[in-house]
């Protein structure tokens, strides 16, 4: 399993949605479209993270 967390800027005006839906686009794109577990989430006045874990297991 990976945990990833994507930290993005934006405008006090973005709403909530329209983030979190970027951020689930990022994350998407690095983990190959994986399922994914949200460990944290927070969103705050000029930007929005996000921290999760795929299910995936990596042969080593």
């Amino acid at each position: 399993m990976r945990t990833i967390k994507v930290k993005l800027p934006f405008s006090k005006q973005t709403g909530v949605e329209e983030r979190k839906s970027k951020l689930i686009m990022w994350i998407n794109a690095l983990l190959n479209n994986s399922k994914i577990n949200v460990i944290e989430e927070l969103h705050y006045s000029t930007g929005s993270y996000i921290v999760v874990e795929n299910t995936r297991i990596y042969q080593r």
